[in-house]
């Protein structure tokens, strides 16, 4: 491959050596000019039940939830007291399916 001579003259270019070569592996299944502009306006529509899903989840979560520091979030995200994002995740947790996946403490 022409591609590996270059990496062989200049070994700064290594770091992105997985990058090129995954770029490279991938180029037979990229389909031509039109066939992406056709896949690209697809995926607005076949993207619909997806979105309706985490509209439905999302709105049985009882939002705000009030911190016992008295902080009012509307997300569980970027909370440092750990009690407390405990207790803003198991608010929203037994809302959502997690099918067979179980929780677990990463204590």
């Amino acid at each position: 491959m022409r591609i590996n001579a270059f990496f062989a003259e200049d070994p700064s270019l290594s770091k992105h050596r997985f990058s090129v070569l995954n770029l490279l592996r991938q180029a037979p299944h990229t389909l031509d000019a039109q066939g992406e502009s056709v896949l690209a306006l697809a995926s607005q529509p076949l993207s619909g039940p997806d979105q309706i899903r985490n509209q439905l989840v999302l709105s049985d979560i009882p939002w705000p939830l009030k911190l016992s520091t008295g902080e009012t979030r509307i997300d569980n995200q970027g909370c440092p007291h750990r009690p407390a994002a405990r207790r803003v995740a198991s608010k929203f947790f037994p809302v959502v399916n997690l099918g067979n996946a179980r929780q677990t403490d990463p204590r």
